[in-house]
């Protein structure tokens, strides 16, 4: 595979450390064990199991105000319900990888998630993040991009992070995910395979819901489940197109070597217990892509480690200090158009899944 050079401002980087001795640092890390995940999940199930029943049961009441409260509430648990996928995918949620991949598909496929089409595409992420500018998750343009964008979309590229996370939500998540996969799939035929089971298994879920709901309460019942999962899918939508901007945007660049473009290329973010807890300690995503069979419940701890390595070579890690200092250093990046400065452009002879 043909790699393009990218640079872009950003602070300064890490004292390289030979990989033998980061790799040795967290060896002890890199099992995961059922417990902490299956945890995660019946807790999670439990209350979604909860928001569900006390929205739907106001709206056959017709409680519309505690319908609106209980089904934002319910969202947002959802979002954070959500969150266990990405470890799902990496099968770093159980350690069990067929119970994984059935946990992945139950949560996401009510929401109409293509978690095959995600798992996918996140493979490759992990693979070009910082590397390859034809990363399918890559969140920040590029200034070539920018140049030849139409006036419209000069716009969209200069207010992305409002538009993304408070119009797009959702919905953007997943055309954007699916117009990917969709433009890579003529070349890949197991990614051809994955788009029709989870088009299947989406179309088998929600007539699933839907024909529930209508046996239950008639359509009266089906407007409430669809104006539930329209809030939900706000919810959703706001939850984590702020999350993959915030693990990445204004990060773009390469280090040389793998381990310490992933460090530098992604964000780690100091967080207090409870939004860890919403995204399911991704906030030490530099961590995770440096090492992406820690399972999350070891990522604090492996955070130490390399902050401990890297203190010793004579330099300190750079955190940043909360999610609202995020936002601003991601508005600042797109205020002074921070895009990607690709530097070589070489003929695309291969794809990226090669």
């Amino acid at each position: 595979m043909e790699r393009m050079k990218a640079v872009s401002t950003h602070p300064s980087p890490p004292p390289h450390l030979p990989a033998e001795s980061l790799f040795k640092a967290m060896a002890d890390l890199q099992q995961t064990e059922p417990g902490p995940g299956l945890l995660q999940v019946a807790c999670r199930l439990a209350g979604q199991c909860f928001w569900v029943a006390v929205t739907l049961s106001a709206w056959q009441q017709q409680a519309y105000g505690l319908f609106a409260v209980g089904a934002l509430l319910g969202g947002l648990w959802f979002a954070s319900f959500m969150s266990l996928t990405h470890d799902a995918v990496h099968h770093t949620l159980t350690g069990i990888p067929v119970l994984d991949e059935v946990l992945a598909r139950m949560v996401s496929w009510p929401m109409t998630w293509p978690i095959g089409v995600y798992a996918h595409a996140h493979a490759l992420h992990h693979k070009l993040n910082g590397v390859d500018p034809r990363d399918p998750e890559r969140v920040q343009p590029t200034e070539e991009e920018y140049a030849r964008a139409s006036p419209v979309k000069r716009w969209f590229m200069r207010h992305q992070l409002e538009f993304r996370i408070f119009v797009a939500g959702a919905f953007g998540l997943v055309s954007s995910l699916l117009l990917g996969a969709l433009s890579r799939a003529r070349t890949t035929p197991a990614l051809r395979r994955v788009l029709l089971l989870d088009a299947l298994g989406i179309a088998l879920t929600t007539t699933t819901i839907y024909g529930t709901a209508y046996l239950v309460g008639g359509s009266d019942l089906v407007v409430g489940v669809l104006l539930q999962w329209l809030i939900y899918e706000r919810c959703v939508g706001v939850a984590h197109q702020f999350r993959v901007h915030a693990e990445h945007y204004g990060r773009w660049q390469s280090r040389g070597n793998f381990l310490d473009t992933q460090y530098a290329a992604t964000r780690n973010i100091e967080s207090n217990a409870l939004l860890r807890l919403f995204y399911n300690h991704l906030n030490r995503h530099a961590v995770h892509h440096m090492f992406a069979r820690i399972p999350f419940y070891r990522l604090e701890e492996a955070n130490r480690r390399l902050g401990d390595l890297y203190a010793q070579a004579g330099n300190v890690t750079h955190d940043s200090s909360g999610y609202l200092e995020v936002w601003h250093e991601m508005r600042d990046a797109q205020a002074r158009r921070n895009f990607i400065r690709v530097s070589a452009m070489p003929a695309l002879s291969k794809s990226p899944e090669e």
